[in-house]
């Protein structure tokens, strides 16, 4: 009885090898990119970690003028993630701040937001910077910070536009919280413009919209509160889940 050969034609057995290759090697750059996350913590280090993720895979000497300089970080947020696992950095480099308000070592400014694998995470509405307006709320230890954003809105020149406040979790794929409009740009001249302050009630992270009183206060109109057992703010609520219209 003759025995068969199964031969396997050079370019699938090219093609084998490749994917060996190459899957050892993207396994290889996850675990570096991993370890450079892991050193955004650490104060001594993170200048250096921002740098190579920014900067990976571009060559040695291919990077623009200035670029380390770029990479001096002023501050670090680290948001814990449900069930213990790794957490995000929401990273704010130096160039990012102009004044006291925003620096050295307050999380103000550009916003880079980078998951445990070292991957940057799309801002929301590419409005990654954080302003005097923003907040980081943290409503437990063990949970995701949140990032809470005053955003002006208007689709068009006819539009009429609105603000928003608008929060999301700190997670990788920065999930929305609470998003609220209010201040209509067809509201009469003399309406007082509505605020926003974020204030710890008896231990529970509580959002109020409302004019400002005279001491710079708001007196609060509408008010939203964390629930943990919901894990939603809860108050007003508008057409969608975790929308308000006020």
């Amino acid at each position: 009885m003759t025995q068969r050969r199964i031969r396997f034609p050079f370019s699938l057995l090219t093609l084998l090898l490749v994917s060996l290759v190459c899957g050892g090697a993207m396994v290889w750059h996850s675990g570096r990119h991993a370890r450079w996350a892991a050193q955004l913590a650490d104060p001594g280090t993170r200048d250096a970690a921002l740098y190579n993720l920014l900067s990976d895979p571009v060559k040695p000497g291919d990077h623009e003028p200035g670029a380390r300089e770029k990479c001096i970080v002023n501050h670090v947020v680290i948001s814990p993630q449900p069930g213990g696992k790794p957490p995000v950095y929401l990273v704010f480099r130096t160039s990012g701040y102009k004044d006291e308000v925003s620096g050295p070592g307050i999380p103000r400014g550009h916003v880079i937001a980078i998951d445990s694998e070292g991957r940057v995470i799309p801002w929301y509405f590419t409005a990654d910077w954080l302003t005097d307006e923003s907040a980081i709320i943290t409503v437990a230890a063990d949970q995701p910070v949140q990032c809470l954003d005053i955003i002006p809105v208007g689709l068009s020149s006819n539009d009429a536009g609105v603000t928003l406040l608008y929060i999301v979790s700190a997670t990788p794929k920065l999930d929305p919280v609470l998003l609220v409009a209010f201040n209509r740009d067809t509201d009469p001249p003399e309406t007082k413009k509505w605020s926003h302050q974020v204030l710890d009630v008896n231990g529970v992270k509580e959002i109020q919209l409302g004019p400002k009183s005279a001491d710079g206060t708001v007196d609060p109109r509408a008010r939203f509160m964390w629930s943990a057992s919901e894990n939603r703010y809860t108050g007003p609520s508008g057409a969608r889940p975790n929308s308000s219209c006020v």
